[in-house]
């Protein structure tokens, strides 16, 4: 059957995200058409979304393999036919032939949709929920092994992330309402798939007794992820809500820790340490790499009390660059609070949190 080629490499590109990459787990790396329906499932995501003509057969192929040669072909048309006697599915133009091993089909279990999803537009549109994903997004856990902290958490009505050494969140209510009443921590991968087809998203939903979570396109495409479950610590703990000192991060602090954040560059980001002291109005900022170099900056302040930190260059640096502040821009420089309890570290931008755990 002659099929056009460009929706082909739509639908198809569409899955790859999906695709496994273990060699050892061999049917997680094919796409599996049966008919108008194509699918693929990397064990913990699986999508579903439908051709626009029906092929005629069902197969598994070699995703990889396929999707680079109908991606790179210049044809507008290709012809696809599974040849059951040699198991292979054939790919044919005017100057392309192409085969790739056939497998049986085989359908994904558990995607049927459950429970009752919540439309996108009861939500207000999907673009307020991804924004606070994108926020929290880089406090996310870079250890493969960390479980609900290699994922965005939604609990209650902040939307969370940590490493353990920040914590980023933001409110987010739908009707003066948390989303949900428990906590639930969603793949990166699959929020990543979110924000790429943000304007197809028609409704998004919870199944499997919260165990994963599904988004249904317009087009009636289907993507679930399993959720990250267990190990989880309470965040809300970490926000102090005693007294605290409220320091603003003039341009020339700002622009003193980014000197110290590029000293320190060489060393793994969460083994980077300075030092703000604050004594007599003078503020003394310093760093070390020991037994090899050592920065120091010291400039007068108003400041009216003596203090220490001990602080995190690329956190604080991030934490400022996501608050819309840099060492230019006096006029906008973001509000730090310090709080005596603990040490930690809060810039807070409206609903949104960015918090730095004690160091030192």
């Amino acid at each position: 059957m002659k099929v056009n080629r460009f929706e082909l490499v739509k639908k198809f590109e569409m899955l790859l995200p999906v695709v496994g990459f273990n060699t050892m787990l061999p049917e997680y790396q094919r796409f599996r058409i049966s008919n108008s329906t194509i699918c693929a499932s990397d064990g913990s995501m699986q999508m579903i979304s439908f051709l626009p003509v029906d092929l005629g057969f069902s197969c598994a192929i070699p995703a990889q393999e396929f999707y680079g040669v109908l991606s790179t072909i210049k044809d507008e048309e290709v012809e696809l036919t599974l040849d059951r006697e040699t198991n292979k599915l054939l790919l044919k133009t005017g100057k392309v032939h192409a085969s790739f091993a056939s497998f049986p089909y085989k359908p994904l279990k558990d995607v049927a949709p459950v429970g009752t999803p919540w439309s996108v537009d009861k939500l207000g549109g999907i673009q307020p929920l991804l924004d606070k994903f994108a926020f929290c997004q880089s406090a996310i856990s870079k250890d493969g092994t960390a479980g609900v902290f290699c994922g965005v958490l939604i609990d209650k009505e902040y939307i969370v992330a940590s490493d353990k050494y920040r914590i980023c969140r933001s409110k987010y209510l739908v009707d003066g309402k948390p989303l949900i009443d428990h906590v639930i921590s969603i793949p990166v991968p699959f929020i990543d798939l979110m924000r790429k087809y943000a304007d197809k998203i028609e409704l998004l939903g919870l199944g499997d007794k919260n165990r994963k979570m599904y988004v249904i396109f317009k087009d009636g495409t289907l993507i679930t992820t399993t959720l990250y479950s267990e190990g989880y610590f309470d965040t809300r703990a970490c926000f102090p809500s005693g007294d605290f000192r409220i320091l603003k991060i003039t341009p020339e602090i700002f622009e003193a820790i980014e000197h110290n954040a590029t000293f320190l560059k060489r060393l793994p980001v969460i083994d980077q340490d300075l030092t703000i002291q604050f004594q007599n109005h003078v503020c003394t900022i310093s760093s070390e790499l020991k037994e090899v170099a050592n920065l120091q900056e010291v400039f007068d302040i108003e400041v009216d009390w003596d203090f220490t930190l001990f602080v995190n260059p690329a956190f604080f640096y991030d934490a400022n660059q996501k608050m819309g502040s840099c060492a230019s821009d006096a006029g906008s420089a973001s509000v730090v609070r310090y709080f005596t309890e603990g040490g930690s570290i809060i810039s807070i931008r409206g609903e949104d949190e960015y918090l730095i755990t004690p160091r030192g």
